[in-house]
């Protein structure tokens, strides 16, 4: 299942219902920092086993990504096949 947020308030909300196997993160939401956003799940018991992979345009913004605890980051523009091997990679998928 695939879902999507556009805010804090909207991602915390979602995983009080379920936790996901893996988050896509973009560096830029509509008040928040997605950075600061996965900083804060890392330091959360529950949430910090979930791989996050921080994107964005601003390849600065990625610059430090370990950092705020990201376990890895894409460069927007990005194509399917770059997510879909980020996703094999976390999710422990192969490709057949």
């Amino acid at each position: 299942m695939i879902s999507n947020a556009k805010s804090r308030q909207e991602i915390f909300s979602y995983l009080e219902r379920i936790i996901p196997d893996l988050i896509f993160l973009d560096v830029l939401l509509e008040k928040d920092d997605g950075r600061e956003i996965c900083n804060e799940l890392k330091s959360i018991p529950a949430y910090r086993h979930i791989p996050v992979i921080l994107m964005s345009g601003n390849p600065e913004k990625l610059s430090a990504y370990k950092t705020f605890l990201a376990d890895d980051f894409m460069e927007k523009p990005f194509n399917m096949e770059t997510i879909l091997s980020k996703a094999r990679k976390y999710l422990g998928i192969r490709k057949s």
